[in-house]
Parts: C-alpha cells; structure tokens; sequence
C-alpha cells in the first residue's frame, strides 16, 4: 500500500495525548488488581477507549506499544554503547533519554535538509540515536512523549533520530520517510542531557556502513559486539474453553444483548450482530469485519485519531493478556484512494520482535470515517523459559546475512527475531528484515 505524507491537526494530536494517559492509567490500574473491577463500571465505549495499548507484563517491564527497538548513546567520538535486544535496557535508556527527544521535537525550528555526510558526522559525535520500529509521523511520536511538534516538522514521517551534541547547542536530525535527512536548532538543554551520556561507556557497537563485511547491509543497521544467550519464548492461544469474551465484543462494539452465534466444523466461533461479524478462531486468530457505512473514510488530517483508535483496540483485546511481550506498534499507512488507515501491530519479548507463523502481526486494524473496518488480530500468550538458546556469534550472522542480501539485492537491516514455524514451535535466529 503505498503511504503519503500525514497532515495532522492539533486538536487530534491532544486527543491521542489523552487517549494514551488514559492507557497508562488503565496498565497501572491492572498492576494494582483494580482493572477488572474499574472495567465492570466503564460502559463499552469507555472500556474500549481507555484499555491498555500493552499488556500488563509489558507494562509492568515499561515497555509501551511506541518505544525504540534500538538505541545508541555516542559517548565521544566514533565510540557507542548500544542498546538492543533487552526490554530492561532499552527501557531504562529511553526513560533516561525520552524527555529530551520530547523536548527536541517540540522545540525544533530553523528546519534544514543536509547530506549524508552530515548525518553521519552526527552518529559519530557525542549523541543519542534512536530506532523505531516504523515511520512514525513525527506529530504523533512528539505526542506519545507528551510534547507538540514545531510547525515545521509535524507532518514529516520517520524512524531514525539523532539528537546531537555540539560545542554550545543541542541539534535534531532524522532521516525521513522521503529520504531526506533533516536537522533542526533546539532548545534542548546540552548540559543536560550530556551529563547523561556520561553515565554510559562504550560497548562495542557500531553501524553496519562502517564494517567492511556488512556493506550488504543496510548502513545505518546498529550492530552489537556480542551477544549472549537468549531465553526460551513459547506462545499459546489466548483464549481458554471458559474465556470470558466479553473485552472482545466490548472492543468491536457489539451488542451482546442483540448478536447471534455459531460454532463452525474447524472449531471458530462466529459472532453477528447487524453488519458486523466476529470470527475467534482455537488457535487465538480474531477476524472482524463489518460493512462500511457510506463516506467511511479517514481523512489524511485525521490519522491520530486512527491512530488512537487502533492502540485502542490492540490494548483491550491482544494486549491485556499477551503475557512476557507487548503489543508494538509496526506499520501506520495510509491509502488516499480509498480513505483507509492500516495500523500494525507486533509482538516483541524481551526486546525482540516476534515473527508469527503465517501472517507475521500480531494485529492489522483496518480504519474508515473513524469506524474499525476490519481487523486480523493474534491473540497470544506468551511466556520465557528457562532455558537458554545460543546464538549465532555476531560477527558471523554479520558477514553470512550480507553476504545473503547482497546476493539478494535486499540491503536490509540485520535483526534478532522470535521467529514462529508451522508447528508453533519459535526458535531465536538473525534475519536481514
């Protein structure tokens, strides 16, 4: 599908602020044992807006459906200490480093596109670089931080950013969706968030553009200098033969009261009430679909507000009960021929992403005219083993997978992922996404 540039409106940007305070109260609330009996007095709606867009495992890691998968602090000079693969890292660095990003987008102005070069000179100079798992428009990121973003860059997407430390000021830099690099003056305090880099030393890690045997690829890959093992991750269905169904049909807006149902020869159970059909599927599948009313289509200044709205659902249905990994928001796109926002999610655990069997999200919401059109959701729970995997060393997955892309024409980006096969089984392997 291809994707155009977000127009955002202010107002919608403070409508998703205050849908995501609401989640987080909504995850502490299940922390504390509260959740069931606050959700008993919320009607429909209200449960369906105000529910977790992580799991309470998540939440309670400090994970959340819009954090880096990578980070790397530039502690001086072509030296950087990475952060991947580990919820408890990435978590305690974004929440050390989240504040001044919020403030860089903000507070950007003076707005410029610059070469490579220059985006290069900043990963290699005193700075934070962060990682997101998809071009986020930077409206809504900023508003994910509690922040609104400048005039300027609001309706830019991306997921590369750079904040980078000069001799007297603090500079934003982000390689957009469009394929220009930009840079912007802030208002970031470089004392600050200096004193912060000096907690970290450096690691090993460095980007793929700099090794020789990674030109296969892509440059900017953040590569660490070792890892050790990993733990066993294992998922199940979600849904048990005496699930309480109730989040769901909450979640999609059908009226108990009203609907009918069916029990299928594979074991699905159907659900329908109006134009809308619910399918839940043994294996923990959710397929949802209704028919779309006359003139349901988002608007391209409306994308937060679909945006709400997936996390929305995502939160109340796979991710109260998702177990050891979060719903992560993966893909916002937008199609202007038909007016339909696609949101996706994936599973990540431990800092990994999880590849699902079949379709690899664990949910695809489909948005018109402010309405769930669709939905494919992967209802899972997961939990960690035990038992520890190795892995492949570093710098062997390095030169195998650019090799590999290189013969593939790809220049994709070398990840770690909790990959699932037919039989359920999940094994932890490198994988040039």
């Amino acid at each position: 599908m291809p994707k155009i540039k977000f127009i955002l409106h202010r107002e919608q940007i403070k409508t998703l602020v205050i849908i995501l305070l609401l989640i987080s109260a909504v995850a502490l609330a299940g922390q504390s044992g509260y959740y069931s009996a606050i959700s008993e007095k919320l009607s429909s709606a209200q449960t369906a807006s105000a529910s977790a867009a992580v799991s309470a495992s998540a939440a309670e890691e400090g994970f959340a459906a819009y954090n880096p998968l990578s980070m790397s602090i530039n502690v001086e000079a072509g030296a950087h200490h990475g952060v991947q693969y580990s919820a408890a890292a990435l978590e305690s660095a974004y929440a050390r480093f989240s504040v001044a990003l919020g403030e860089a987008l903000g507070s950007a102005h003076e707005v410029v596109t610059v070469d490579e070069r220059q985006w290069q000179n900043a990963l290699n100079g005193p700075g934070v670089y962060f990682s997101f798992p998809c071009e986020i428009p930077v409206a809504i990121l900023a508003s994910f931080l509690g922040a609104e973003a400048g005039e300027e860059i609001e309706n830019i997407s991306a997921s590369r950013f750079v904040i980078s430390c000069g001799s007297d000021e603090v500079r934003l830099l982000f390689w957009g969706e469009d394929g220009a690099f930009y840079m912007c003056k802030t208002d970031v305090s470089l004392s600050a968030i200096l004193s912060n880099i000096a907690l970290y030393e450096e690691n090993g890690a460095t980007f793929a553009y700099k090794l020789p045997e990674a030109e296969g690829l892509a440059p900017y890959t953040l590569i660490p200098e070792a890892l050790g093992a990993v733990q066993k991750l294992v998922a199940q269905p979600s849904f048990s033969e005496d699930f309480d169904y109730s989040g769901i049909f909450a979640a999609f807006g059908i009226n108990t009261k009203v609907m009918t149902g069916y029990t299928e020869a594979d074991g699905a159970q159907v659900f329908v009430e109006g134009d809308k059909n619910l399918r839940i599927l043994p294996d923990g599948t959710v397929v949802f679909g209704s028919a779309a009313p006359v003139g349901a289509a988002t608007a391209q200044d409306d994308v937060a507000n679909a945006v709400s709205l997936a996390l929305s659902l995502a939160g109340s249905t796979i991710g109260v009960s998702s177990g050891a990994a979060a719903a992560m928001l993966s893909d916002i796109s937008y199609d202007k021929a038909s007016g339909r926002c696609t949101v996706t999610f994936q599973y990540v655990a431990e800092g990994i992403s999880v590849s699902l069997y079949g379709p690899s999200a664990a949910a695809e919401i489909v948005i018109g005219g402010g309405e769930v059109l669709s939905a494919e959701l992967r209802a899972l729970r997961f939990s960690l083993g035990e038992e520890e995997r190795s892995l492949l060393p570093v710098s062997s997955a390095v030169a195998i997978m650019s090799a590999a892309a290189s013969a593939a024409s790809k220049n994709g980006s070398l990840c770690l992922v909790y990959a699932q096969d037919a039989a359920g089984a999940i094994a932890c392997v490198w994988m040039v996404d």
